[in-house]
């Protein structure tokens, strides 16, 4: 029994007094219930300011120059370069284009004349630089002939490339396509680099034109990039916001080390993750996400979630004073540091960190009760805590699949690499105009970083697009 319940005992043995006192305790029991509420209030709104990415999806660019990363890098020795890095230190080439060699006319000692003698060693040392940067014009000239016995007029044909009296090569076309859909860089500025550098100033239609035709030139290209990715054993998949024609649209991504494919969908879900230009359709590998609901539809894959979008989670719990959170990071990081350096976690020790995992996620059942009864119809809220550990023991398989299979990472930082520069671009270009802008955009991006990923040469890779019909990236698996 409370003080006050006491108290109120001892007034009803006084009924005058306790009539006179009735109203101070029904208003001392409302503003006890509205305290209640307004210390909830107050903690939620803490929580929301102390919201960072490390305990919340936030993104890291927020936080100026006091952002950390997701997870603790170990230390494996000194600073620099570590024994069997691979470098990119320059190195001599054995043909230099251009060669300025100098020998001695006379002694620098004595005076005595040096010209006719052999030299006893050479020193080598060479420069790499820029040339001077301009344009290359090609004339094409067809001369007409005239046929003596039937007066027919003859011209041999100009290459298929070559439309219009004058016009840009293609060159011009690749270098003006990866800078604006590669680098993000906007028209104008596109323009005004050409004019700096070049001498010749591009307009806007210019660089559209060349884009549309990369985006043509690369249908095949991504459709085996498309095919690759559904016969990966694990594939890493994501999706962000983008402004095209006035509305929110969504980018998704699926990739891996190697392979990279966008395309632009109104929807984020059910119906984008379905449609044709998705990879996800009959996919049997295993899904890397970060427990978007949609993904679980995809029931023949399986299915491993983020690591570190979990341990944010958490860590948010545990800022709040939740034991059970705390202890579920250290658990989570101590299967990861044991992937680390055995590649998976052994059987034993699996069952193990598997009965602590359960154990915590009941103690953190117990720390969050549910809500009070909601007057409100329809399912019942639960709460940002207690719908992380219904979530983490409904989908206890795919947080730990990371613990089992060697191939499976603990986050999902590839789909979140490759989709970070899409942010990059809508802050610099201010989103898109059309969808179509948007899907050459993401097509040709997609190609560059799979060409990228691959080692490839990504403007000689392009240029072959444009110049070869039957180009393709990607070969087919024989």
């Amino acid at each position: 029994m409370s003080e006050l319940d006491a108290y109120i005992a001892q007034l009803n043995q006084h009924p005058d007094l306790a009539a006179l006192i009735a109203p101070l305790v029904s208003l001392i029991e409302q503003q006890a219930q509205r305290i209640a509420q307004l210390e909830t209030q107050l903690d939620q709104l803490r929580a929301q300011v102390n919201q960072n990415s490390q305990n919340s999806h936030k993104p890291p660019s927020s936080e100026g120059y006091r952002k950390a990363p997701a997870l603790p890098k170990t230390k494996t020795g000194p600073k620099g370069g570590q024994p069997g890095h691979r470098g990119n230190t320059l190195t001599m080439i054995e043909h230099p284009d251009t060669l300025d060699e100098q020998r001695p006319e006379h002694c620098l000692g004595c005076g005595a004349p040096l010209i006719d003698l052999d030299a006893e060693a050479v020193e080598r040392r060479q420069v790499f630089d820029l040339p001077q940067p301009r344009l290359i014009v090609r004339e094409y000239r067809r001369p007409v002939c005239v046929c003596p016995g039937c007066g027919h007029r003859n011209q041999a044909a100009f290459p298929a490339s070559v439309t219009a009296p004058v016009q840009y090569g293609v060159g011009v076309s690749t270098l003006s396509t990866l800078l604006h859909n590669d680098y993000n860089v906007p028209l104008d500025k596109v323009s005004q680099f050409f004019s700096d550098v070049f001498g010749y100033r591009l307009n806007g239609a210019t660089v559209l034109s060349a884009s549309h035709r990369s985006y043509q030139a690369l249908a095949e290209s991504e459709h085996r990039i498309r095919e690759a990715l559904r016969q990966a054993s694990v594939v890493h998949v994501d999706e962000t916001g983008l402004r095209c024609a006035g509305r929110l649209h969504w980018v998704h991504v699926a990739s891996t080390g190697a392979l990279t494919h966008y395309f632009v969908h109104a929807k984020r879900g059910k119906e984008a993750l379905t449609s044709s230009a998705s990879v996800l359709p009959d996919y049997t590998g295993r899904l890397v996400h970060d427990c978007w609901s949609s993904y679980f539809r995809f029931t023949g894959a399986g299915h491993s979630l983020c690591g570190a979008h979990l341990i944010r989670e958490l860590r948010a719990q545990a800022e709040q004073g939740a034991p059970w959170a705390a202890a579920m990071i250290v658990l989570l990081l101590e299967a990861y540091t044991e992937t680390q350096q055995h590649g998976v976690v052994a059987s034993g020790q699996y069952r193990q960190m598997k009965q602590r995992y359960f154990g915590l996620l009941r103690a953190g059942l117990k720390w969050h009760p549910p809500p009070a009864a909601q007057r409100r119809r329809g399912r019942k809220k639960r709460g940002k805590a207690r719908s992380l550990i219904w979530r983490l023991i409904r989908h206890h398989k795919a947080v730990w699949a990371f613990a089992l299979y060697a191939d499976v990472p603990f986050t999902n930082n590839q789909a979140e690499r490759d989709l970070r520069m899409v942010k990059g671009k809508q802050k610099v270009n201010g989103g898109f105009g059309t969808v179509y802008g948007a899907e050459v955009f993401a097509r040709i991006r997609g190609f560059c970083s799979t060409a990228r990923k691959q080692g490839k040469h990504v403007f000689k890779e392009l240029s072959r697009a444009l110049q070869e019909p039957d180009y393709v990236l990607i070969q087919p698996a024989t």
